[in-house]
């Protein structure tokens, strides 16, 4: 049952990313931005990462801000003080 809940969780998450990456390609069509200068902060880190690996031909420049982007190694934080 749990594996199900995560493979459920992992579908959902799956969509919303697409979703969004998306919604950032309609808003640059809708408002005629050929490329763009993308900012993604905290959260949306992940999104505009996804987005500029996804469409890298559509992004002049990436800026992530306040986002950890899920580090995984432990000190990390320690050394970039």
């Amino acid at each position: 049952m749990r594996e199900r809940d995560t493979l459920l969780q992992r579908t959902r998450e799956i969509r919303s990313r697409n979703a969004l990456r998306l919604q950032i390609c309609a808003s640059c069509y809708t408002l005629q931005l050929k490329r763009v200068h993308l900012v993604g902060a905290g959260k949306g880190g992940w999104f505009a990462i996804d987005y500029a690996l996804s469409n890298p031909e559509a992004v002049l420049s990436l800026t992530i801000v306040s986002s950890h982007l899920n580090i995984q190694e432990p000190d990390w934080f320690d050394r970039c003080s």
